[in-house]
């Protein structure tokens, strides 16, 4: 009975998860997109990335107008295609002409 409930509550717990991972994520020349929301690297001061070593991997953007925003890209439960690595590849070569926007995020 009790292992049935832990089963119950790590699936409850991994679904929402899940569903906390954007769905789509893409990187292009003007900003990034996620999960239909377009964020212009020009509205952003800031991009935090979580280094690749690190088991949990989130990307944070921060505004000057606005709160911080962080998205859980992968976990050890879930995994993103193409990699993470790729993906921080991307951000750095799209913004290569914003010098300082993109920082390792070592929380």
């Amino acid at each position: 009975m009790l292992a049935a409930v832990g089963f119950g509550i790590g699936a409850l717990q991994r679904r929402r998860l899940v569903r906390s991972i954007p769905a789509q994520l893409s990187v292009d020349s003007q900003g990034i997109r996620v999960d239909g929301v377009d964020i212009p690297y020009a509205q952003v001061d800031r991009l935090w990335l979580t280094p690749p070593a690190y088991p949990v991997k989130r990307i944070r953007f921060e505004r000057a107008a606005a709160r911080a925003t962080t998205y859980l890209v992968s976990s050890p439960r879930v995994q993103i295609t193409p990699d993470y690595d790729d993906l921080l590849a991307a951000v750095r070569a799209r913004t290569a002409h914003r010098p300082g926007i993109v920082s390792l995020d070592l929380e």
